[in-house]
């Protein structure tokens, strides 16, 4: 305690070499360290945001297509079973392929769309 002002004044001391730090000076230190790891983020951050945002919607526009694809497929195997060339076996096979392959990308669609 500071016998002029009244003020308390705290200080840290290394337990090794019995060295010690005012409070104060080691708080001007951790601001100044938290500021430059602030602007470290900073710039990472809008650095490489836009490559990862660009990476994700090129993913959610190939997702896009594939489900847009197998849509087609799908048309088109009833329109063959419809039309005869394929058998019933082959029909529910094809059916089942599809909406399992459907299942996973939009599965992949919506963990895309959270990122």
């Amino acid at each position: 305690m500071d016998a002029h002002t009244g003020k308390k004044h705290c200080y840290y001391q290394c337990s090794n070499c019995k060295t010690r730090i005012s409070e104060k000076k080691i708080e001007k230190q951790m601001v100044n360290f938290l500021d430059d790891m602030l602007d470290f983020f900073l710039l990472i951050d809008n650095t490489y945001k836009p490559y990862i945002y660009k990476d994700t919607d090129n993913e959610i526009k190939k997702c896009n297509k594939i489900i847009e694809e197998l849509n087609i497929k799908e048309k088109r195997i009833k329109k063959a079973f419809v039309d005869g060339v394929v058998e019933e076996i082959e029909l529910k096979d094809e059916l089942d392929f599809i909406k399992n392959q459907k299942i996973v990308t939009i599965e992949k669609l919506k963990n895309l769309e959270i990122k």
